[in-house]
């Protein structure tokens, strides 16, 4: 058989253009591995929320009880437990398959960001028929300092699951205004009640942006004639308060120490989280968003001048959730840094459309050549060159990421100890009237590994005696004990350390 110059070609440039293809997606998923994953189970378990998550599921996974308030650890006071359980029953099934432990328990978040990155894949792929913008999207959303930082990918904490949630609140709802679909109504109202179950009502501030979509485009009340629509919403309704009424019959003033949590944070200042109006958009510029931010005027611009009717529609949906999410959060009293981490996958679409369209208005030049292979080298070549700085600098930040309170330490000092004098099991940790980083560690280890620690808020007479090892990251708690005794330090860490209590001055 004979092949012609153009068919030999064309069998070579397929190929070649199919190896590239496969290469490109090897170096993909290589690279949002080290984001999410690497160095995942380092860090111990941090002293605020992290170990509060940490708890409810450890209880959970030994007991098979849900834990009604955290005096069942050591050293934590009277504290009722009033997040949503869906986290909670996720983590938890990871300590009983993986068993305890850092990694068991940061897993779910780690999955959970591969399901928002595949996400913006799939919203990439129906609006603009190829996935390279969710790439984009993704490699700005793993170099975003606000959402690889404090509290959010790489903790137990679950603010990556209501960012996936609210992010698929996104897709459905979009969905269900151009198809009219069922189907879509209902996967927003599933997703929009997963999300509750995962965050309370924080999965509902969203909600006002779907509104103001409607409104925009005179689909308001045209959608309001729609039974299906007062179906769905009376479904979430009904979960919302099936939840509130079982928890409250299972746990007495459950209801009411919800209405002073949740709403009390809007209201009033909790735990002195005090800050000014524009806290959310000041940080949003100068560290959250950064390196990208100098990118939104540019997409905004494309937003009038470029964007075809519906990559137009949902890139007005995007900033419209984004701005109102900010000014929700904003208004309210309590003011948390990781309040505003849904709006980073958003922010990063946003951005992700800004270059696809840059990349349209050079491509033209490119396909002059007539190269089929070429396209996809510039591309996977432009992302490369786009984010090796960012890239390289957030895999720094997480290679050399030590502790974020200093009372985190505790954790460090305790398993340091335990390599120095594996033979010491009885201690007592003086610590805080609130630590929950010892309060897990102590009755997992007490439980699991056979020790014997005690948790002092206070300095006890009977409890700090002659002979006993203390274990405080204190200054003022470490120079007490020294007060009170001649001592022997044994190991130290940081501003940790471990006295013997030789004898009472």
């Amino acid at each position: 058989m004979k092949y012609s110059i153009h068919s030999i070609d064309l069998f070579y440039f397929q190929h070649m253009q199919q190896f590239l293809r496969i290469l490109a997606w090897c170096f993909f998923i290589a690279a949002i591995y080290f984001p999410i994953f690497l160095h995942l189970d380092m860090p111990p378990i941090k002293v605020w929320d992290e170990s509060l998550f940490a708890m409810r599921a450890y209880h959970f996974a030994e007991t098979g009880t849900y834990l009604e308030n955290f005096s069942a650890f050591p050293g934590l006071a009277n504290y009722a437990n009033l997040k949503p359980p869906l986290g909670t029953f996720i983590q938890a099934s990871f300590f009983k398959l993986f068993g305890v432990s850092e990694l068991s328990l940061r897993l779910p978040t780690a999955f959970f960001a591969l399901g928002i990155c595949y996400l913006l894949l799939t919203i990439s792929k129906q609006l603009t028929q190829s996935v390279w913008t969710g790439v984009m999207a993704i490699f700005i959303l793993l170099t975003t300092p606000g959402f690889v930082g404090v509290h959010v990918l790489r903790t137990g904490d679950q603010d990556v699951m209501i960012c996936f949630w609210m992010l698929l609140q996104v897709f459905y709802f979009f969905r269900y205004t151009k198809q009219k679909r069922k189907n879509d109504l209902y996967g927003l109202v599933l997703a929009s009640l997963l999300g509750f179950l995962t965050k309370s009502i924080f999965a509902f501030f969203w909600f006002p942006a779907f509104a103001s979509f409607l409104i925009l485009r005179k689909q308001l009340l045209p959608f309001m004639r729609r039974p299906q629509l007062w179906y769905a919403l009376s479904t979430l309704l009904v979960g919302v308060l099936t939840y509130y009424w079982v928890m409250d019959n299972l746990f007495e003033g459950f209801f009411s120490n919800i209405l002073d949590s949740v709403l009390g944070r809007y209201t009033k200042v909790v735990d002195q989280h005090q800050h000014p109006f524009p806290y959310y958009f000041e940080r949003f510029y100068q560290v959250q968003f950064v390196p990208w931010l100098w990118l939104l005027p540019i997409a905004l611009f494309f937003h009038f001048g470029f964007y075809k009717k519906q990559l137009k529609a949902f890139h007005g949906l995007l900033w419209l959730c984004m701005s109102i999410h900010l000014l929700v959060i904003s208004l309210s009293k309590t003011k948390l840094e990781w309040y505003d981490a849904p709006i980073f996958p958003l922010a990063a679409m946003i951005i992700a459309l800004a270059f696809r369209q840059i990349w349209l208005i050079v491509f033209p030049y490119l396909t002059l050549r007539q190269n089929p292979i070429l396209p996809t080298f510039v591309k996977f070549l432009a992302i490369a060159l786009i984010f090796a700085i960012p890239y390289a600098t957030t895999l720094k930040s997480i290679y050399h990421k030590k502790w974020e309170y200093d009372t985190d330490i505790f954790a460090y000092q305790m398993k340091k100890l335990a390599i120095e004098r594996p033979e010491l099991k009885d201690y007592i940790i003086y610590c805080g009237s609130y630590d929950g980083q010892v309060g897990f560690y102590t009755r997992f280890w007490n439980e699991k590994k056979a020790y014997d620690i005690k948790v002092a808020e206070y300095w006890k007479e009977d409890v700090m005696q002659q002979g006993t090892y203390v274990l405080s990251c204190y200054s003022e708690k470490i120079e007490k004990v020294k007060e009170e005794y001649k001592t022997e330090t044994i190991s130290t860490y940081e501003k940790c350390q471990v006295l013997h209590l030789l004898e009472a001055r």
